[in-house]
């Protein structure tokens, strides 16, 4: 007989996607998954099999930031903090009535994940479809160098004051805030190979590497603009990426060459103006099935973008748009893997330029090739299923 396993996410794209198809696994291994997400993304995770708890998601009311700023990564832990507030809220009822033998929880999830494990006294596993972090390592802190920000910004002092209160409503009155927001969980599933992982020789054995882990939903087909030209993916992904201007100026630029350009604008509302005939626009693609055929990506640097390209033999031209992507960039560069525009760099005509030359680089396949074979040695979605039933196992 199966188990009952919760998971509880951030809502966004890249955090959710990478645990669908795992929860796809753990369903078809006959266990029952309940999936507290905020309703923006409830429909992805029942097409995965679960049944979704939806929050009312302050990310998604929110707007990202125009880019990355001291201002802007002040605010990033009380975001999560908020998106944790309303999960928390949604999702422990639920779980009181019907208890799951084990959570799973996504890194942003550091208060929601923890309280609910505590409270309902069964294993936690974290995720991470991005750089992890344990007591000696954190891109956070790395981030907090690189932009300087104040330690003793207003956002910092609200994110104290509102977890100090959160804990207290939830019996961890005077509790070390420290120790809490530093706990390393005795199981954590890191949705890159050990090789895009930075400090990766410091992780040990409560970290599994497991690499991407490609959305079932990704199947569906895809259709590509007729001719014989390279085939480029152009998007910023669903994050940062309210950007029309940078879409217009790729759209030109691009004009009347031999690539066949797909741009996916994430869902924003822009008037890019006509098109030229080489260059098509759509609000959302199917990423696998365009990487598939594509034979270059333009992207922020998202690892759930950037390690599918790859999984395809396709090499990136990384746009970062945030303090993440500016490190993840800095990382597939050193690879061999991606070329690398910085936001003032990326006018259209740099983008043509960068996607020309990594096109045109006759070592970028061999260097690809070997990265897609890390990702396809660290096991993906049956291993990451296997970590989940091995903490059951522990219950």
């Amino acid at each position: 007989m199966g188990s009952h396993i919760a998971f509880v996410n951030i809502t966004g794209h890249g955090h959710v996607r990478p645990t669908l198809a795992v929860v796809a696994e753990l369903v078809a291994r006959g266990h029952r998954v309940t999936y507290a997400v905020g309703e923006k993304l409830a429909g992805l995770v029942t097409s995965a099999g679960a049944t979704p708890v939806p929050y009312d998601s302050y990310v998604a009311r929110t707007p990202p930031p125009a880019q990355m700023s001291p201002e802007a990564l002040a605010q990033v832990p009380l975001t999560y903090l908020r998106e944790n507030e309303a999960a928390f809220a949604a999702l422990a009822p639920v779980l009181r009535a019907d208890r799951p033998d084990l959570l799973v929880h996504d890194q942003t999830m550091f208060a929601a994940g923890r309280l609910l494990t505590r409270e309902l006294g069964v294993a936690g596993v974290r995720t991470f479809p991005s750089f992890a972090q344990h007591e000696r390592f954190s891109v956070d802190a790395l981030a907090a160098q690189r932009y300087r920000v104040d330690p003793r910004h207003r956002a910092f002092v609200e994110f104290h004051l509102r977890l100090v209160q959160l804990l207290a409503d939830n019996g961890l009155a005077g509790a070390d805030l420290g120790a809490f927001l530093g706990q390393v969980e005795d199981r954590n599933i890191v949705f890159l190979p050990r090789s895009a992982q930075l400090a990766g020789e410091t992780f040990d054995e409560r970290f599994t590497f497991v690499g991407p882990c490609l959305d079932p939903a990704g199947t569906e087909g895809f259709t590509a603009p007729p001719g014989d030209g390279p085939l480029v993916l152009v998007s910023l992904g669903s994050a940062f990426n309210d950007k029309p201007d940078f879409f217009r100026s790729c759209a030109e630029a691009f004009a009347g060459g031999p690539e066949r350009v797909v741009m996916a604008l994430g869902g924003i509302e822009a008037d890019l103006g006509p098109l030229p005939p080489n260059v098509v626009a759509h609000s959302w693609l199917p990423f696998d099935a365009v990487l598939a055929q594509a034979a270059a990506c333009v992207c922020h640097g998202g690892f759930g973008t950037s390690l599918m390209a790859l999984h395809h033999r396709t090499p990136l031209v990384v746009v970062p748009q945030n303090v993440e992507n500016e490190y993840a960039a800095e990382l597939l560069a050193e690879q061999g893997v991606a070329r690398v525009l910085t936001h003032e760099q990326a006018s259209g005509a740099a983008v043509v330029a960068a996607t020309r030359a990594v096109l045109g680089d006759p070592g970028v396949a061999g260097r690809i090739e070997r990265l897609a074979t890390q990702m396809a040695e660290a096991g993906g979605v049956a291993r990451a299923a296997d970590v989940v039933e091995g903490a059951l196992a522990t219950v």
